[in-house]
């Protein structure tokens, strides 16, 4: 049950310093804060600045918004600026579950508070309001192990 947002981002201004060519943080800060916007989750990210660019290489930045703090694991895919992002294990996006509920359920409308939730220990728990044409109930998702991302979902009634 574990998915982990993949973002594919090109960060191609790079700052000349000698012979070395580096990540433009600001720009890469932008690009990475701009999905997890569209998703609804409002976040200030932050990146470390003087990156070089090497294929292969890593750093981590760091997105902050009103449910809390996580990091994005970012891997250079190459030495051209291009990267791809993916969330700490915790950060979930709940239309993962929605859909699956869905599956089980096919009539259920399932609405959360939020689209991108933060649930960083194990037992950690966000619900949403579900209901079909004749039933009201909740879908609750819970953090089953925060280290894999692993997380499971109950859709009960009220």
């Amino acid at each position: 049950m574990l998915r982990t947002a993949l973002v594919a981002v090109v960060l191609a201004t790079v700052a000349l310093t000698g012979c070395k060519k580096q990540i433009d943080a600001a720009k890469g800060e932008k690009l990475l804060s701009e999905p997890i916007d569209k998703a609804g989750f409002k976040v200030k990210v932050t990146c470390p600045k003087d990156i070089e660019i090497k294929e292969g290489g890593t750093f981590d930045c760091e997105a902050t918004g009103e449910d809390g703090t996580f990091k994005i694991n970012v891997t250079m895919k190459d030495d051209e600026g291009n990267v791809t992002s993916r969330w700490e294990p915790g950060v979930l996006d709940t239309k993962d579950a929605i859909e699956q509920a869905k599956a089980k359920v096919p009539d259920v409308k399932v609405t959360c508070p939020k689209r991108i939730i933060v649930l960083k220990n194990k037992g950690d728990t966000s619900t949403c309001e579900a209901a079909t044409a004749t039933e009201k109930g909740q879908l609750t998702i819970t953090m089953d192990d925060p280290e894999k991302g692993a997380w499971s979902w109950k859709l009960a009634e009220k």
